[in-house]
């Protein structure tokens, strides 16, 4: 990215299902890994209703980009592969006119209600995210970490 010609990102929060649906950012976002990780609100539907979701997203932090990986374990089975891109031979993902058959995914959505920005717990290659819903769940989301992170030697002093 030029940064004299640009002054950064910014992505619009419109659902390409539903249209705008009054999402918004509400935490600080989390910077790990070259990514930023951030949570968004949306409320309920109901204008006296209380509650709504919220989606954690993850993307490229100088260029807002989704990564070329999938960094969310999506078939929850303990793997990060192929097997976690998502089937999109609908939707024109990139704009480039050709309907793509499979892309990463950049965000999943709560099953616990609106969200707070997660704890991070790193193991080397993978994380573990943890953050509590508003429906008094828990949530965890595993994910793509970075295994050159972290302690790499030590020096033991006698």
């Amino acid at each position: 990215m030029d940064w004299e010609a640009s002054k950064g990102w910014y992505m619009h929060l419109i659902s390409p299902a539903w249209g705008t649906e009054g999402e918004r950012i509400v935490s600080s976002p989390l910077i790990r890994h070259g990514r930023a990780v951030f949570t968004s609100l949306i409320p309920s539907v109901e204008p006296c209703e209380a509650g709504g979701t919220s989606w954690i997203t993850e993307l490229d932090m100088l260029t807002g980009s989704q990564w070329q990986i999938s960094v969310f374990d999506v078939n929850d089975d303990g793997n990060i592969d192929e097997d976690d891109f998502l089937d999109q031979t609908e939707l024109d993902i990139d704009g480039d006119g050709d309907f793509d058959t499979t892309a990463q995914a950049s965000g999943i959505g709560s099953k616990v209600g609106i969200i707070n920005s997660p704890a991070v717990i790193s193991a080397g290659p993978v994380e573990y995210e943890y953050t509590a819903g508003s429906t008094e769940g828990l949530m965890r989301i595993f994910e793509a970490g970075d295994a050159a992170a972290g302690r790499q030697s030590w020096r033991q002093i006698r």
